[in-house]
């Protein structure tokens, strides 16, 4: 007689539905316009457009210090012509006459007085009309970093962060928009373990090889970061934002390996969320 095994029970993690506050209008704040953040500022605007044409209106400014520099040609989008410039400057002018939109710069570092488009609403009704906030870092030290996480803690969850980041041949992309517990109801979420909390080693300074002192751009001239590697990080970054604002968003973070050809993303699920949950 044959016995019959019992078989074991599949845990199927449960999905969780993240639900925004009704928006009519989105303020986007690019800080880094260089290896990753000049190819994510053409999906920032094709992702207005379609923001446009939903009657959703869109605000766009980019931050950076920096300017450009020959090594950053053809690596970044840049070309002869920008030599000099400074990259915020001559990203959004490019974009402003490619796309006939119109997107503010601003030549200096992020600090801590930077709202990343939310304004104090003076009564109710103007909190009710706030535009919904994103911030999207592209940039490669943990200074800039920490700036931005603590302006983004600081909003009480207003304040939405994509963090795009990356080595030489992999990288990581992640949303999130608050540093406490998370809550659950009904398995809707209206927050996400903001980036700097689902990767701690983000806020820390690197102290290693002698290789990541120098720039994306100069590690990539010399082969040792791969050319790619920053296009791909900036698409996961516009995918996720794309997802956020006009799609449903189903992942939380994302991590990528150009060496091996491999891509994780890490689901928004009720046992992704257990240690935030609250």
């Amino acid at each position: 007689m044959t016995r019959s095994i019992k078989a074991p029970k599949l845990s199927i993690p449960k999905p969780l539905t993240l639900r925004l506050t009704e928006f009519h209008c989105v303020s986007l704040t690019l800080v880094g316009c260089g290896g990753t953040g000049s190819h994510i500022a053409s999906g920032l605007i094709s992702i207005a457009q379609e923001l446009s044409s939903r009657n959703i209106a869109t605000d766009i400014l980019f931050i950076d210090p920096d300017v450009v520099e020959p090594k950053n040609v053809g690596r970044q989008l840049f070309s002869q012509a920008d030599v000099g410039k400074p990259k915020a400057l001559a990203l959004a002018e490019r974009v402003n006459a490619a796309f006939a939109v119109t997107v503010g710069y601003a030549v200096r570092k992020v600090d801590d007085l930077d709202k990343f488009g939310l304004e104090p609403p003076r009564n109710a009704r103007e909190e009710s009309e706030q535009p919904l906030c994103v911030v999207v870092g592209a940039v490669d030290n943990a200074s800039a970093r920490r700036v931005v996480e603590r302006n983004v803690r600081a909003a009480d969850g207003r304040i939405w962060w994509l963090d795009a980041g990356n080595e030489n041949h992999s990288g990581q992309v992640a949303l999130g928009n608050w540093g406490g517990k998370i809550e659950t109801r009904l398995g809707i979420v209206t927050r996400l373990p903001i980036p700097s909390a689902q990767h701690p080693d983000l806020l820390k300074a690197q102290k290693t090889k002698r290789t990541h002192a120098r720039s994306c751009a100069e590690l990539s001239a010399e082969g040792v970061q791969g050319l790619m590697v920053n296009r791909m990080a900036a698409a996961w970054a516009c995918a996720m934002l794309h997802d956020l604002l006009l799609g449903e968003l189903r992942y939380i973070s994302v991590s990528f390996d150009l060496a091996h050809g491999n891509a994780r993303a890490v689901p928004l699920d009720m046992e992704t969320l257990k240690q935030f949950v609250g």
